[in-house]
């Protein structure tokens, strides 16, 4: 079998992860890198990408075009690409939330008309299952975010990146008011921030900017900064709320104490108070950091149980791609 993988690539990404789960499983995986330019370049983008792609699959043929966002991919193309490769299913993924308003900047308008021309189309929220069918899709399937076991584990620090990384509490993400609401309530606390530069131009607090470490992290990387702190906060971005995100299952695969903002979807995955612990307000938040920090031992069973839920349950992107597979093989 052979499957083409159309996304950015970038450190980190969801397609990086799918593309050495594929491999693993015996498949034969090709790249095609979309560009990673900003939203004013996209009507150039299209030409450019269309050009490659075609010529991508006038020399190959694939079972599978797997497709991450594609902003540069218009409805003209799609129909080129199935024309060119007609026994291939195209399939989509989705990271975000295509309807959220906040995501505009983001996600082009391609990417919602081009919806129905997808064979089929993964999310990773059940409640946006529907709004894509009414938006045309032809079939939909649930996907929830995983961990990546190649970046994504325990790992034993050395003196050196102990020293870069060790705090009591971490949190891994970009800026948002109500990640800057929360994390302000907690800033007595030895917290630790890595995330991109809004935390410096856009965050009010000047206290809360003293603790961003002035760097985003990625991969292993990220899994160091877990593995050194004895807290790993969970915040959610507007579109995730009441469901999860990839730190819900990125953070326990490395066997560290999860503090998770509450929700319904990050619940069904990790069981409260045993395998993750959660609030719904900044005073919750305080007092389950202060309890924790102090019962080591409640801290330490509850990660243990949060790492063995992500192997037993198969949160893995391995068991995320088998699931594609299995949906490929009734096409």
């Amino acid at each position: 079998m052979r499957i083409l993988l159309v996304g950015e690539f970038a450190t980190g990404s969801l397609e990086s992860s799918y593309a050495r789960a594929f491999g693993s499983l015996g498949i034969e995986v090709f790249y095609f890198f979309l560009p990673s330019s900003p939203r004013f370049f996209y009507p150039l983008n299209e030409l450019v990408v269309r050009t490659r792609i075609l010529g991508c699959l006038k020399k190959s043929s694939f079972d599978l075009i797997m497709v991450f966002k594609g902003n540069e991919l218009n409805i003209s193309t799609l129909q080129l690409m199935r024309q060119e490769n007609k026994k291939a299913k195209i399939f989509c993924f989705l990271g975000d939330d295509p309807f959220a308003a906040e995501n505009k900047e983001s996600i082009s308008k391609n990417v919602l008309k081009a919806i129905p021309y997808y064979d089929c189309y993964f999310i990773w929220a059940n409640e946006l299952i529907e709004p894509l069918y009414k938006a045309g899709a032809k079939q939909v399937q649930w996907l929830p975010f995983g961990f990546d076991a190649t970046m994504h584990h325990p790992i034993s620090l050395t003196c050196v990146e102990m020293s870069q990384y060790a705090c009591e509490v971490v949190f891994v993400g970009n800026w948002d008011v109500e990640r800057q609401r929360y994390l302000s309530s907690i800033i007595d606390f030895d917290l630790a921030i890595w995330g991109g530069r809004y935390w410096r131009s856009r965050c009010q607090d000047i206290r809360l900017r003293r603790c961003w470490r002035k760097k985003e992290l990625y991969g292993e990387a990220m899994a160091k900064a877990f593995c050194a702190s004895k807290v790993s906060l969970n915040i959610f971005r507007k579109q995730n709320k009441n469901n999860h995100n990839m730190r819900t299952f990125e953070a326990p695969a490395c066997a560290v104490f999860v503090l998770s903002e509450r929700s319904p979807g990050a619940m069904q995955f990790f069981e409260e108070d045993k395998e993750a612990v959660y609030f719904s307000s900044p005073e919750e938040l305080r007092e389950k950091l202060r309890f924790y920090l102090n019962n080591e031992n409640k801290r330490i069973s509850i990660a243990k149980a949060g790492y063995q839920r992500c192997l037993r349950s198969g949160y893995s992107y391995i068991e995320r791609a088998a699931k594609i597979l299995n949906l490929l093989k009734q096409y």
